[in-house]
């Protein structure tokens, strides 16, 4: 008998540890297509909203004869926020309520603006007038505070911690 490994002993230790190396890649290469996934997700999701700030200007600077295209726009933009909300609260309650807030403070930052723009006769070549001009400064703020929500949201550790506040602060509005 010799002091060496035998094959019955080698094989099974090369087949485990290979078993076990093929476990920990699937895992990981999961891990990265899933974060890559959110992160595209967060990027539809946060477009989705900004439409909503682009729609004054488009309804500022309609044409003759487009205001019924501009509305089935205006319904359009309304229905893909809807499907993000939904769809960002599945994927994460705390998220999705984050994603709300920052609709509805974008919602808020708009709305004065866009009926006026209504009001006044489209001329596609309008500059925007300063009582419908937008507070860019604002809508920065805000987007650069869900843009920190994202990336909570990509860190199940950070989003844990953060929920928790929200929960215990009852957090109903960003503040910016």
């Amino acid at each position: 008998m010799g002091s060496g490994l035998d094959m019955s002993t080698v094989v099974p230790l090369v087949l485990g540890s290979s078993l076990i190396a093929s476990i920990i890649n699937h895992f990981v290469v999961g891990y990265r297509d899933r974060r890559k996934e959110r992160k595209e997700l967060v990027a539809r999701a946060s477009a989705s909203v900004l439409k909503r700030v682009e729609l004054c200007y488009r309804i500022r600077r309609r044409a003759d004869g487009e205001d019924t295209e501009i509305k089935n726009l205006v319904h359009d933009v309304q229905e893909e926020n809807e499907y993000y909300r939904c769809l960002l609260r599945v994927e994460s309650r705390w998220y999705g309520d984050r994603y709300s807030l920052y609709l509805e403070s974008v919602k808020d930052l708009t709305s004065a603006s866009m009926s006026k723009a209504w009001k006044k006769q489209g001329n596609p070549s309008a500059d925007m007038e300063d009582d419908i001009k937008l507070n860019h400064k604002k809508l920065n703020r805000l987007s650069k505070r869900f843009s920190l929500d994202s990336r909570r949201f990509l860190c199940p550790a950070r989003r844990f911690l953060i929920a928790t506040h929200d929960r215990i602060w009852e957090v109903t509005k960003y503040d910016v």
